[in-house]
């Protein structure tokens, strides 16, 4: 059976101009120069995620700047500096700069707003400068896109078979302690949200060795977010936050006057708390589950809210 990737996308119908041709070519000249300045120097940042479902099946990888390569969401690796050069000649030689930015699917005229199946996809980002390409599912095939999406794809797989992986998201948890598995294998996110309707709730999230921090309130504000690097110091912490609470041993879902909604992920080990108000019966058991959430919740974004 063939799975496919879904994705969807807006898209605007845009009259080519001349102007609009020269800024094209422009963004061509920019974009090549980068992959260009990356091959030429290690110390450019260089991240990708290519994702496919061809003859081999489904497969996906995320390359991030540090070198950590993620495959199939299942196993992690780290790409050296041959593999870095291998993969950004697969772009230039394969012209990737000047690739569109979707091949298949109808014209633009018959677009009828029905979401995007997206066969493959591509996504560079070379020195600040990005490009995305994709294969829908309808519509002719690119062999050239194809050919380029499973190359990359082929030159990454070896690697990730020698990766490492995690048994459970506590063994996860357990090797990003011991430094076995990178920050970039986590997730988390974090919504407290005051039941006081004049105070803003708070969005955290960590992800790609990032953290990120939004004020929330429904149909009130959604603030901008804040990022920031996150260090090794701060990822220490924030493990052992995690481990202290007991995180893994909270039931799913708990009663609470405020709403809380914890995800964790570890490469492909999720679990996830949501405590809102309901009719569940209250008990000593679950009042304890609760205060352990909040107690984290309050390390690591405080526990009450601003005034919009």
């Amino acid at each position: 059976m063939q799975f496919l990737f879904f994705c969807v996308l807006t898209f605007s119908a845009i009259l080519a101009h001349s102007p609009a041709v020269a800024a094209e070519g422009n963004a061509i000249g920019s974009f090549r120069a980068a992959l260009q300045a990356a091959h030429e120097d290690p110390g450019t940042p260089l991240s990708m995620q290519v994702q496919c479902t061809d003859d081999k099946g489904i497969r996906s990888m995320t390359l991030y700047p540090s070198g950590v390569v993620i495959w199939n969401r299942k196993r992690q690796a780290r790409i050296g500096s041959g593999d870095r050069v291998a993969l950004l000649h697969l772009l230039l030689n394969a012209d990737f700069p000047s690739f569109k930015d979707r091949y298949g699917g109808k014209p633009e005229v018959e677009k009828t707003g029905a979401p995007i199946m997206v066969l493959c996809s591509i996504d560079v980002r070379a020195g600040g400068v990005a490009k995305s390409s994709y294969q829908d599912l309808n519509g002719a095939r690119s062999e050239i896109f194809m050919s380029l999406a499973g190359s990359l794809l082929d030159r990454v797989e070896p690697l990730a078979a020698k990766g490492v992986g995690a048994t459970s998201l506590a063994d996860g948890l357990a090797k990003l302690a011991s430094g076995d598995l990178a920050p970039e294998a986590f997730t988390l996110r974090l919504l407290h949200m005051p039941a006081d309707d004049s105070s803003l709730g708070v969005i955290l999230e960590v992800a790609s060795g990032q953290s990120s921090r939004r004020d929330y309130r429904p149909g009130v504000k959604v603030g901008e977010p804040q990022s920031a690097a996150l260090t090794k110091a701060d990822f220490k912490v924030l493990l052992a936050a995690i481990h202290s609470a007991d995180l893994l041993d909270l039931p799913h879902n708990l009663p609470a006057t405020d709403i809380y909604q914890l995800n964790l992920r570890v490469l492909q080990h999720e679990y996830s708390v949501r405590a809102r108000p309901t009719n569940q019966i209250p008990s000593t058991e679950l009042d304890q589950a609760l205060a352990r959430l909040e107690r984290f919740a309050d390390r690591l974004i405080g526990s009450k809210g601003d005034k919009p």
